[in-house]
């Protein structure tokens, strides 16, 4: 007798994983499949990530498989190292270093999340910027908390808003941008982290130092201003508290109306003049209360309005036989200055240069000065107004 049974195919199930589900899933449609069946298994990166490959070597993506056995595959995923940024550029990221290539542009952002490195922030250490880069965008590198320094090139020429926010292990700053368009007050690039900076370095690059720069930064404790820097924007320094030490290098600086250390003045004790300082700017100590001298170096020609106004701590000041011109209210209202002492190459003296300066006792001055009409009348005002000691020094 002959029976009609056939013997069922073999039922094989494959089952697929993933290594890290956050950063993405693979599926299959069909898990029980016949011997030889075809089947087609498909992993899918989620945002900021890429697959890698299958656990049994292969990278295709979707993968076809036949099946000749109970079959268990595992995608392997990561997240994406490098790719496009912006019009021109790329980057990169390789052994905890971010790298932006290119030339060109970086896109603006409106927080952290948007960054293409985004899920990479927490293994970055450091970046870098090559030479082509001319802007960094804002929220750039927001919330990369482990990068202590940053060091900013000379080609930059814009800083978007809030690019360091939550970069809360940055201590460090070298700035090289020569000049470069800036947000004010609390869009500031260091804004959000300002009270944790302790070193704050410029470049001899430097041209423009941009307002609001270091506002707040109240752990700095010394700043040096490098030969060529031209112009400091307002309140470039202010409430930096603690700074007590300045190095002006500047050789010829324009400086706004106020004085670039306006609300951290109370604390500054030592001001000094670099040998290749060829002007000292006007306002630059205005009102630093705590000066006890200044020595003016014989490169500088000239002393703009109101450099030292209201240095109520200077006693004596010596000004060089290489300054031709002394500002308006250079000295205005230093009220603990006692000496005076003026070289022989000065041919113009600003109004109420000397006024205020009640405690000024001796006035030094070269024979010289008497060829000049203005500088006679000068003198004989200062030394009726003091009622102290006039001397023309024939030297």
């Amino acid at each position: 007798m002959y029976s009609n049974y056939i013997e069922p195919a073999p039922q094989y199930t494959i089952n697929v994983n993933t290594i890290g589900y956050y950063k993405g899933t693979a599926f299959i449609q069909t898990r029980n499949l016949c011997n030889n069946d075809t089947a087609i298994i498909v992993a899918e990166p989620k945002s900021g990530c890429e697959f890698v490959r299958w656990s049994d070597g292969s990278t295709n993506n979707p993968y076809t498989i036949v099946v000749t056995q109970d079959t268990s595959l595992t995608a392997e995923f990561a997240y994406i190292s490098s790719g496009q940024y912006g019009d021109s550029l790329m980057w990169e990221y390789s052994s905890a270093q971010l790298r932006i290539m290119g030339k060109g542009v970086m896109y603006d952002y409106a927080s952290s999340y948007e960054q293409p490195w985004s899920l990479l922030r927490d293994s970055i250490t450091n970046i870098k910027f090559e030479e082509g880069v001319t802007s960094i965008g804002s929220y750039a590198f927001a919330d990369c908390r482990h990068i202590d320094s940053i060091a900013i090139p000379c080609n930059i020429e814009k800083v978007g808003k809030r690019v360091f926010q939550g970069c809360i292990k940055l201590t460090s700053v070298i700035w090289n941008s020569k000049s470069c368009e800036f947000p004010l007050y609390s869009s500031t690039p260091f804004y959000d982290i300002r009270t944790q900076i302790t070193s704050f370095v410029f470049g001899d690059s430097v041209k423009t130092i941009p307002a609001h720069l270091c506002f707040g930064m109240k752990e700095l404790s010394s700043i040096t201003i490098p030969n060529n820097v031209t112009k400091i924007e307002d309140y470039a320094f202010d409430a930096c508290t603690n700074i007590t030490s300045v190095v002006w290098n500047a050789k010829m600086c324009y400086i706004h109306t106020y004085c670039p250390f306006d609300d951290s003045k109370t604390q500054i004790t030592s001001f000094a003049f670099g040998n290749s300082v060829e002007s000292i700017p006007g306002n630059i100590c205005l009102g630093v209360e705590k000066l006890s001298s200044i020595v003016i170096p014989t490169s500088v020609t000239s002393i703009g309005g109101r450099a030292f106004e209201g240095c109520t701590g200077l006693t004596s000041i010596t000004i060089p036989n290489s300054v031709t011109s002394i500002g308006n209210r250079a000295f205005y209202d230093c009220t603990g200055l006692t000496s005076v002492t003026i070289g022989n190459s000065v041919t113009s003296i600003g109004n109420y240069a000397f006024l205020g300066c009640s405690s000024l006792t001796a006035f030094y001055v070269y024979l010289q000065m008497f060829r000049h009409k203005k500088r006679i009348f000068f003198c004989f005002v200062v030394y009726l107004l003091i009622g102290g000691i006039f001397v023309a020094n024939g030297r």
